[in-house]
């Protein structure tokens, strides 16, 4: 069975929609292998040899090996500027923003939440002319990314509003897992319908 959601089919007592970003409002096509080359570079000047998988924590835990208070910041700056390349041939995913732009005509609360990086955010949304959520809750803002259910925290603090009244929108195990993980409602957002 094709199962398939439109706007029609949101909650009722729906008060804020959460989106995912990278897969779910656009896919950008972010070179991880020549980052992890890079981010294994940068490693390498302090004697430290990493993979980067999983990539976030793997930089975490290399910045924190090397005993250089500047180290995160600079292995961030290598992931910040293959994201923002990737921005510039990004390709929107239309049912999804058609869905975030018909929730601020709806009076809905507007959230982003991803594990990329708040600049990638900014440029993405700036570039191509998209209203700016309410929130904006990146990688820069959580210690611990989804699924954690830390990373929904800082929405949740902006709103305050019931379980029941949210709803994210992803693609991603990480996005389903973080659902279960915090009570609110999921959609794959590839089973929406424009």
């Amino acid at each position: 069975m094709n199962f398939r959601v439109c706007i029609m089919d949101l909650p009722k007592g729906l008060k804020c929609i959460i989106f995912d970003m990278d897969g779910t409002l656009a896919e950008f096509p972010i070179d991880y292998d020549a980052m992890r080359k890079d981010l294994k570079e940068k490693a390498s000047e302090f004697g430290i040899k990493s993979d980067f998988r999983p990539l976030i924590p793997s930089i975490r835990e290399v910045a924190a090996r090397s005993g250089n208070p500047r180290l995160l910041s600079e292995l961030f700056a290598i992931v910040d500027r293959y994201e923002i390349e990737s921005v510039k041939s990004c390709s929107i995913i239309a049912p999804a923003m058609r869905l975030y732009e018909k929730s601020f005509e709806l009076g809905l609360k507007v959230a982003v939440l991803t594990r990329n990086g708040r600049r990638m955010v900014d440029t993405f949304l700036k570039g191509h002319r998209i209203k700016n959520p309410t929130v904006i809750c990146s990688r820069e803002d959580s210690a611990l990314l989804k699924p954690h259910p830390d990373h929904l925290k800082p929405i949740e603090s902006r709103f305050g509003f019931r379980k029941s009244e949210y709803l994210l929108i992803g693609d991603s195990e990480h996005d389903e897992q973080l659902a279960k993980n915090t009570g609110i409602r999921f959609v794959n957002s590839r089973i929406l319908d424009g």
